[in-house]
């Protein structure tokens, strides 16, 4: 059969890019040989190289024929080419000035056969086109005579193209940089029969000849638009097929997205069909700048290639832009006037949305473009966390937070609702706030879990109800249920409204979309309410509503039914009227698996009604249960200020008890606070009458019960009772169980630490985390508590989160703020995975080392923040608490290590953990490698002596710096040395040994100043090999005044295993900042891929950020060039108080290091130590230093209602207790009273 590129040669069709025009097709005669000369008698021929032509052809397709034994006349003369077909039915005529006869004997001509497609159109339909060929005849006529027969040809059909594998669509780069296959189905391609080399690429024959061309036009319809020839990048066989081509070629570079299509033209088939299934997609490429607030508003520009289309004045078609911002399960919609003029193709200028889940963190933005009818979005910014990458926008918490587990509210609240909105599959709780905003509107704001007990603002506040109803104002109530039938929450807000009369507000819940909560519509005109109660009454799968008049309306309660997407509002049946209830509650009380409705009042005439339901909705009258509720009998004075706080069906599923709440009178001992219990009957949904067992009072105090909660707070079944009260310092919230078909308090069952609540207003059960996460076994019930706190010198809104204890033999609720008593005081505090090591796929919950007088003890975490228990002290004499640090190697678990003031290096290795494992046998006394013996027997100095755990020496293994700081006596002019140490890491290492090698030799140490303060580790020169790091020292002072007030850098030398100084220019060697730098920390703070220095000086007392501008260096050593370390815009931060310490950690989850910095001050001879932040070192327009709150720290000790200042040392660590991912703040005192929280968990959130 011969090659199938020399018979498509030989066919004599080939395409070209020429003068003609783009795509235009010539045939070429037989260019091999000369032609014998023509034999006058011999009868005149036309002659077709190819013997075919194609039915479909681009635009401007030249053909060529060759006159035989004729030569055209000279002078003038019409001439024209003809086809005919279907017996000259259809014609297409060619006639000059559209044939060319260069050499009289050869004519090539515009090539059209538009007549005789159309007339096989209308024969057979467009299907059979693709399938048949048309016979036809090709005559050449000179003043409208053939010159000679008619040359017989076939017109071959369409080929046909398709996407490899048929895609519905096919997104592309819009760069010019991706390709996609074509196949192509044509009967002149000849491809190699079954057994022949099918996987010959034949690109080069293909192309080099012109036989195969792919044209692409954007936009348009093809035939409308200039087309633009695309690169193919290679051609091969179908395998299994001999009639079948794919094309695989690069889609041309295109300045905006759009619809793609393309066909492929071939000799001699001619050209295929219209392929339309390739769009070139918006290409984001990144991001400027990369991370700001999750209350939204920065100003950013995300560029890239092909952003949005435009409009004919090349301004952005912004209408057919579609901008998403993803994160955690939701999306926000920007609006299109978020979009900033000065947009382009390549520029996007907008304002961020805050965050979608209302959390710091990474999130994907979005980019789609309308293209006809159909979106077509692609998303190229998401990477995941583990992808070094700056094409990412983070969100920051706004304002990060330390404080006690649950969260803070922004406004006072009328009361909070726990539920789960958010993600209804789950059984762990969000809470929703219900506060009276400007002139008494109601505002809901959700407080989204964190599935650990931490809650934190979700989104925007909503405001439920209309500026200029007023019967849509003061809230009273909310009742949380599914009130749309799809699984997610809603709520309905009940207001007093005006005048007695009000409207409600009903805010739907969506589980899957931004915003979680909409205001959807309002509830008719109706009487002022005081309550409402929510559930499943009339069997369908929509909630309904019970409502409480107000009291004074003296009205019967209101039911709404669901029904068809609305409520129908019925009255409770026959309840006589006047009634004055209080307080209602909705629960099974007989256990008939249907709900019924429990009214209750105090006041002078103390009454209980309870409707007993027949699941369909109705409440007949012989369903009605009044209980004898005579107070006076029992013992307790009714008065009119004495009203039903609240009333539940508590205990036993099947053996539920009565328990109303009453508010009391404050100071009464007649009518005070009080919990009463109805007990059961011995009669189906019957009570036994009241007797003074019966009212559990608490008197002579000043607070009133405001509010109470059941729930499971143990997970055995049963429903326990919770009671806040007001003002109430010593007990603010009482817990109740049923026993034996009684109620019994359980006494010291809620554990108050170093923070106590004022005002309780509201109190709440529900599932605080989730069983199987953060080392829990099982769900954790957790009562929320909405208070105030005393903090800051004003007044904090909060909801806390108090857990309920785990293997307790009773009934116990554990301090949110992790507070412990801990005998003796608190020098050193360390965190890391010091336990059993986590499954894979759980976030690692970190466990302690506390450095306490003798020795080491180890604190166990819950997984949740709370350290439940304490393990035996190690003993450890000397130990310096400051130098407590952890070290941690891929696959072991982290060790506690630690210097002693007589030189030794120690840890406690988990095969030991009764005992200290030291650096070397017998132990390696580091004051050995002083250079001077005065030097060797100095204790070493705590507060300049640390260990840094890195990998300096660029092996892959982590290795030890130990700055080992000794000073000679007071009676020595002399200043001192410290020592730098290096100890390479063992490979591989082992929990079993001290997993570095000691220094062996005196040559192995390291001197700087003997006066440094701070020493830091990072990657301080860029380039050079092997990617070793680099060491900063803080020197504040000196006796030579150009030794010191200063920071120096050092290089590791490879070859000596020695810290060797650093620097680019001799005389800028030193890097002066402020007046005694003295604190170090190191980070990228402004995410250009370098690492800046954060310097704390001390005499001036500022903070400076210090940008490192350097640039890679060619050497083989790199260099610290110091002059490239420059001053951030917003230096210096000022700071009161003396620095103590700094450490650097991302404490508002934007993966921007920040600053945790600890000052002290004396105030009439009393040490107080004050902890202070700073996120976005550097930047402009940040919040400045923050100040954790001297209450929450322990430094202001709460006596009655003042606070008095303590001696106070704090010690620090940071570390993700409750794997959140935001880091939790651990304080240790290293002064301890009997009576302190020595030990205190403040964890990090967002307000």
């Amino acid at each position: 059969m011969g090659t199938p590129v020399r018979l498509l040669a030989a066919f004599g069709l080939a395409l070209v890019s020429s003068a003609c025009g783009s795509g235009y097709a010539v045939i070429f005669g037989n260019r091999g040989g000369s032609s014998p000369p023509p034999t006058p008698a011999a009868e005149p021929q036309l002659e077709l190289d190819a013997g075919a032509a194609p039915l479909y052809y681009p635009r401007g397709t030249l053909q060529t024929v060759r006159l035989r034994n004729y030569e055209l006349p000279a002078g003038a003369f019409r001439l024209a080419v003809e086809l005919r077909a279907f017996e000259g039915t259809a014609v297409d005529r060619v006639v000059a000035p559209n044939i060319y006869a260069p050499d009289n004997r050869t004519l090539v001509f515009l090539y059209a056969a538009d007549n005789i497609r159309k007339a096989a159109l209308a024969r057979w339909g467009p299907d059979a086109l693709q399938t048949r060929d048309v016979p036809a005849e090709l005559l050449v006529l000179v003043d409208g005579v053939d010159v000679a027969k008619p040359l017989s040809l076939t017109l071959l059909h369409q080929p046909t193209a398709s996407l490899l594998d048929d895609p519905q669509i096919e997104l592309v780069s819009p760069s010019g940089t991706e390709a996609v296959t074509a196949e192509l189905e044509s009967a002149l391609i000849r491809l190699p029969a079954s057994g022949d080399p099918g996987t010959k690429s034949y690109t080069d024959e293909l192309v080099e000849l012109n036989a195969l061309q792919v044209k692409v036009l954007f936009g348009a319809q093809i035939g409308l638009e200039p087309e633009i020839k695309a690169t193919i990048v290679d051609a091969r066989p179908t395998p299994g097929r001999t009639d079948s081509l794919q094309v695989r070629f690069l889609v041309p570079r295109t300045l905006e997205p759009a619809q793609a299509h393309f066909v492929v033209d071939s000799a001699p088939s001619g050209r295929s069909n219209i392929v339309s299934k390739v769009f070139c997609r918006p290409e984001p490429a990144g991001v400027s700048p990369s991370s700001g607030s999750s209350d939204g508003g920065t100003q950013v520009v995300l560029f890239g290639n092909a952003l949005v289309p435009t409009l004919g004045d090349g301004k952005p078609d912004l209408d057919r832009l579609t901008l998403l911002v993803r994160k955690g399960g939701r999306h926000t919609i920007v609006p299109i006037d978020k979009v900033q003029s000065g947009s382009n193709r390549e520029q996007l200028f907008f304002s961020m949305p805050p965050s979608p889940d209302g959390r710091a963190g990474p999130a994907e933005i979005s980019i789609g473009v309308k293209l006809g009818a159909v979106l077509y979005p692609q998303s190229v910014l998401y990477i995941e966390a583990a992808e070094p990458a700056a094409a990412v926008f983070v969100y920051g918490d706004s304002y990060p937070t330390f404080g006690p587990r649950g969260g803070q509210l922004r406004e006072a609240p009328v009361l909070i609702r726990v539920a789960p909105f958010l993600d209804p599959t789950t059984s762990t709780v969000d809470a929703l706030s219900l506060v009276s905003g400007p002139q008494g509107i109601p505002v809901v704001t959700l407080m989204a879990s964190r599935g650990n007990g931490m809650l934190s603002r979700f989104g925007e506040s909503l405001l439920a109800g209309s500026v200029t109803d007023a019967a849509q104002r003061n809230p009273v109530d909310m009742c949380i249920a599914d009130f749309s039938g799809d699984g997610s929450q809603g709520a309905v807000i009940i207001n007093r409204g005006t005048n007695l009369t009000a409207r409600h507000s009903l805010v739907l819940g969506s589980a899957s979309t931004n915003p979680p909560l909409a205001l959807i519509q309002d509830l008719p005109l109706v009487e002022s309410g005081v309550g409402c109660a929510a559930g499943q009454l009339n069997g369908d799968s929509v909630a309904d509503l019970a409502v409480l008049a107000d009291p004074g309306l003296q009205l019967p309660p209101s039911l709404y039914l669901s029904a068809g997407g609305r409520f129908e509002r019925s009255i409770v049946n026959e309840i006589p009227a006047p009634v004055a209830f209080e307080s209602m509650a909705m629960s099974d009380v007989d256990a008939d698996g249907r709900l019924d409705l429990i009214y209750a009042q105090g006041g002078l005439n103390p009454r209980v009604l309870i409707a007993f339901g027949e699941g369909d909705g109705s409440f007949p009258s012989a369903g009605f249960v009044e209980p004898v509720f005579d107070l006076k009998a029992a013992g307790y004075t009714p008065h009119e200020a004495a009203r039903v706080v609240s009333v539940h069906a508590a205990g036993l599923r099947d053996e539920k008890i009565l328990v109303l709440v009453i508010g009391g009178v404050p100071g009464s001992v007649m009518s005070p606070p009080a919990v009463v219990f109805l007990e059961r009957g011995s009669q189906r949904r019957s009570f036994k009458p009241l007797t003074a067992d019966n009212v559990l009072r608490f008197p002579g105090g000043r607070s009133v019960f405001v509010d109470s909660a059941v729930g499971d707070l143990i997970g055995d079944g049963t429903l326990q009772v919770a009671v806040a009260a007001l003002d109430d310092d010593v007990e603010p919230v009482r817990l109740f169980v049923h026993d034996s078909g009684k109620l019994r308090q359980v006494r010291d069952a809620v554990v108050l630490g170093g923070e106590r609540f004022r005002a309780v207003r509201n109190v709440a059960i529900g599932t605080a985390v989730a069983g199987g996460v953060n080392r829990q076994k099982y769900d954790r019930p957790a009562l929320f508590v909405t208070h105030e706190s005393d903090v800051g010198g004003g007044t904090e809104y909060r909801i806390s989160t108090l857990l309920s204890a785990v293997n307790s033999p009773t009934l116990r609720l554990l301090s949110p703020d992790g507070a412990r008593r801990l005998p003796g005081a608190i020098s050193g505090v360390a965190l890391g995975a010091f336990a059993t090591p986590q499954p894979a796929q759980a976030a690692p919950a970190l466990d302690g080392w506390l450095v306490v007088p003798g020795g080491l003890q180890r604190i166990d975490n819950d997984g949740l923040g709370e350290f439940s228990a304490t393990r035996g002290m190690v003993s450890v004499p000397g130990i310096l608490g400051g130098t407590l640090t952890r070290v941690t190697a891929e696959g072991l678990l982290d060790l506690p290590v630690f210097l002693t003031a007589d030189g030794r290096l120690g840890t406690v290795s988990p095969t030991e953990p009764s005992q200290v494992t030291w650096l070397g046998d017998p132990p390696l006394d580091l004051r050995s490698f002083a250079p001077l013996e005065h030097l060797k027997n100095r204790p070493v100095q705590e507060a300049a002596s640390s260990i840094h755990c890195a990998d300096i020496d660029g092996d892959g293994t982590p290795d030890m710096l130990a700055v080992v700081s000794l000073a000679l006596g007071p009676d020595v002019g002399l200043e001192g040395e410290t020592l730098l140490l290096f100890l390479r890491g063992r490979s591989p290492a082992s929990n079993a040994a001290f997993p570095f090698d000691p220094p062996v030799a005196l040559s192995s140490r390291s001197l700087t100043h003997g006066n440094t303060t701070s020493v830091v580790v990072g990657n301080l020169a860029t380039g050079g090999a092997p990617d070793s790091l680099e060491l900063a020292v803080a020197v504040p002072s000196s006796n030579i005044a150009a030794e010191g007030n200063h920071v120096r850098f050092y290089r590791f030398d490879a070859a000596r295993a020695i810290f060797v100084p650093t620097f680019v220019n001799f005389d800028n060697r030193y890097l002066a900042v402020g007046s005694e730098p003295m604190l170090l920390a190191a980070g990228d703070y402004n995410s250009d891929g370098r690492t800046d220095l954060a310097v704390v000086s001390r005499r001036d007392r500022q903070l400076w950020v210090m940008h490192n501008f350097s640039r890679p260096s060619t050497s083989n050593i790199a260099e610290v060039d110091v002059g490239a370390f420059q001053g951030a815009p917003s230096n210096p931060t000022a700071f009161s108080g003396a620095p103590v310490s700094m450490l650097g950690g991302d404490l508002n989850g934007d993966r921007v290091p920040d600053l945790l910095l600890i000052t002290s001050r004396q105030e009439a001879g009393v040490r107080r130590d004050q902890v202070l932040f700073l996120t976005s070192p550097g930047r402009i327009g940040g919040l400045g230093l923050r100040t954790v709150p001297s209450e929450r720290t322990g430094e202001l000790l709460r006596d009655g209602s003042s606070w008095t200042p303590r001696n106070s040392s704090l010690r620090l660590a940071l570390g993700d207790l409750n794997a959140d991912g935001t880091p939790d703040l651990v304080i240790g005192w290293a002064t301890s009273g009997e009576d302190d929280f020595n030990l205190r968990v403040l964890f990090g959130n967002s307000f």
